[in-house]
């Protein structure tokens, strides 16, 4: 630390920096840090586009599944078409059963 004219301490400057003399320290510490943001960036766009293909993979796999089922249930559905309820000794047809009537 320096002196001023009446004897206070003051904080040293900085020398000013030669004719064409960057300040490099400085701005090293500032293109440092901009790297090391720009690689966690980086490393957590590709963290997100690993899980993002993850959850694709798992949603079309959970569609065709429920597809298979649903086309096996249609099947079922086709199948009894046609069934036989016995009522007072009579037999009744329920035709269209399952067709979505209500």
């Amino acid at each position: 630390m320096a002196r001023d004219d009446v004897g206070a301490l003051v904080p040293a400057l900085a020398p000013a920096p030669a004719p064409g003399q960057v300040y490099l320290a400085a701005w090293r510490r500032a293109y440092d840090r901009l790297v090391k943001m720009l690689r966690q960036a980086y490393r957590q766009a590709e963290e997100l586009s690993v899980e993002r293909e993850h959850l694709i993979t798992e949603i079309e796999f959970l569609q065709s599944s429920r597809r298979e089922r649903e086309e096996i249930y249609q099947a079922r559905i086709q199948k009894v078409g046609t069934i036989r309820v016995p009522v007072c000794g009579l037999f009744l047809f329920a035709i269209g059963f399952g067709e979505g009537r209500r």
